[in-house]
């Protein structure tokens, strides 16, 4: 058998989804034998091609996916057909061809093979599509594109949701991971107390070192949920420790002298005091707690 090559532009064809027309190459080879010029195999095979996948093309029936895949089903018995090259007594061997869609790459061959035995000699004709049918192809084509697009709207929309929960949830967790990190402007206050004035804590942890204080009144105030701990502290008052709320007082060593009260725990505060020298009394109220010296 003889052997023709083939290639030319068989488009373009309409993409209803990008609503243009899309260029469309073809390029192969044909077996062949029997009275008739290379030059007019190759013409009838490719006008053949044109027409065959053309028609298919714009009937539904074959789609740009169909042809990048060389899934074409029996389209390339009917274009054996149309060639009419069995009437002018030509027998194909094997017909190959590539397509190349949008000036891409070619894609996927499809390779026929015809001869006896092979399923593909002289098929019938495809019928014509009825009116009706056409316009029922149609519909569901335009009800197709219509699913894609809806999907691509809602997948997108998805994403931007996701996005935005997702930039909420890390501000909110470092928002969040900051506040329990970082001294709150109280403990931050409060860690500066050089004696001179009331120490105020209302919450965070706080650690005050080798500190003097003679004060006229309360020294220490520690409320809300302040863990405050000294060390080495010497503080006369008047009340050296006022504790209330949920505040935890930690006192190690030092002395509290106080006129009125040494120490004074209300709620549920709790104070301890360890090796601490303490002059005055101590008053607890309610669930409050103070252990030691």
């Amino acid at each position: 058998m003889a052997i023709t090559q083939f290639h030319g532009h068989i488009g373009p064809f309409l993409d209803r989804v990008q609503q243009r027309g899309v260029p469309v190459a073809v390029a192969g080879t044909c077996e062949y034998t029997g009275p008739i010029t290379d030059g007019e195999v190759q013409a009838r095979v490719f006008a053949a091609i044109r027409m065959v996948i053309a028609a298919r093309m714009a009937n539904g029936t074959l789609t740009f996916r169909n042809l990048g895949e060389g899934t074409l089903g029996d389209a390339s018995a009917e274009i054996f057909v149309q060639t009419g090259l069995a009437q002018l007594g030509v027998q194909l061997g094997e017909l190959a061809m590539q397509f190349a869609i949008d000036h891409g790459p070619p894609q996927r061959e499809v390779r026929t093979r015809f001869g006896e035995g092979s399923g593909a000699h002289a098929p019938a004709p495809r019928p014509a599509q009825s009116k009706q049918d056409a316009l029922r192809d149609r519909v569901l084509e335009r009800a197709k594109d219509k699913v894609k697009s809806a999907l691509f709207w809602y997948v997108g929309f998805g994403l931007i949701v996701l996005a935005v929960l997702g930039g909420t949830f890390w501000y909110l967790r470092r928002t969040v991971d900051k506040a329990v990190s970082e001294p709150s402007a109280s403990a931050k206050a409060a860690a500066k107390w050089d004696g001179k004035s009331q120490l105020t804590c209302s919450n965070g942890d706080v650690t005050i070192e080798g500190v003097t204080a003679k004060l006229d009144g309360t020294a220490i105030k520690a409320s809300g949920d302040c863990h405050l701990k000294l060390v080495g502290v010497d503080v006369s008052a008047a009340t050296a420790i006022d504790a209330t709320g949920n505040a935890q007082v930690t006192v190690e060593g030092g002395s509290l002298a106080g006129t009125k009260l040494a120490v004074h725990a209300v709620g549920n505060a709790k104070v301890k005091l360890s090796k601490t020298k303490v002059t005055g009394k101590t008053q607890k109220l309610g669930s409050a707690e103070i252990v030691g010296p």
